[in-house]
């Protein structure tokens, strides 16, 4: 994961298509959340900073922010690999 990201934060904004790229506090995400059975693999793992994490993962308490589930297909990834956010899509529920 960390290579495959370049050790940087994977998140591309929706609006501009620019990735973030910061290398400040990465963590690392998955992107179906374990609890929703996400796999711990690297194709449903990706390096975040702490911001776009916490912008990527609602607080489970919060009505506001469904869950997000990402469609992990290649065509929803930019072309360094990076997945798009726009890719993202409500958790049925």
């Amino acid at each position: 994961v960390w290579r495959r990201d370049r050790g940087r934060c994977s998140y591309v904004d929706r609006t501009s298509g620019r990735r973030c790229g910061s290398q400040h506090l990465l963590q690392i995400d998955h992107v179906v959340p374990y609890a929703q059975g996400g796999a711990a693999e690297p194709n449903n793992l990706r390096l975040l900073c702490a911001a776009h994490h916490r912008y990527a993962t609602p607080a489970p308490d919060s009505a506001a922010a469904p869950a997000r589930i990402v469609n992990l297909r290649s065509d929803h990834r930019s072309v360094d690999g990076a997945l798009k956010m726009d890719a993202a899509i409500a958790a049925p529920g």
